[in-house]
C-alpha cells in the first residue's frame, strides 16, 4: 500500500494517509499520544526517547563488531541526517563508553570484594 502512495518519492516509513508525504514532526508525536495515555509503563515513550535508543543500540553494536568509535561516527552521521562537521555522534559513543566503564568498574569492585572476604576468612 505504501508504495503505490509514495510512488519512489522518497524513503520515509510512516506517511500522511492520501498524500504520501513525510509525516510532520507534530503528527509523528501524535502517533504517540494514545500509547501514552494508555499505559503508565508507556508515558516517556515517544519519537526522542525511541531516536536515543536507537543510536545508542546501533553505537553498541558497531562496537562489539570491532568498530572503533571514530569509525563508527560517519556511520552514525548518514543514519542521523546530521552534517560532517556534527558532534552528534560522539553523544551516543561517549555514552556507550560511559556504561562500559560503569560496568568495569563495578565488575573490579566486586572481585575486589571477594578477594578481601576471602583474605579474612583464611
Amino acid at each position: 500500500m505504501r508504495r503505490e502512495i509514495v510512488g519512489g518519492q522518497h524513503d520515509f516509513l510512516l506517511v500522511a494517509t492520501g498524500t504520501g508525504q513525510p509525516l510532520s514532526k507534530s503528527e509523528f508525536n501524535r502517533l504517540f499520544s494514545p500509547l501514552q495515555k494508555t499505559s503508565p509503563l508507556l508515558k516517556d515513550i515517544g519519537p526522542h526517547v525511541l531516536r536515543h535508543t536507537f543510536f545508542e543500540n546501533l553505537a553498541e553494536d558497531l562496537y562489539q563488531n570491532g568498530i572503533h568509535p571514530d569509525a563508527m561516527e560517519p556511520i552514525l552521521r548518514q543514519l542521523g541526517g546530521w552534517s560532517e562537521s556534527s558532534s552528534m555522534p560522539q553523544t551516543y559513543t561517549k555514552r556507550y563508553a560511559q556504561r562500559k566503564a560503569y560496568d568495569a568498574a563495578l565488575s573490579m569492585q566486586d572481585s575486589l570484594r571477594m578477594t578481601i572476604t576471602d583474605e579474612k576468612c583464611r
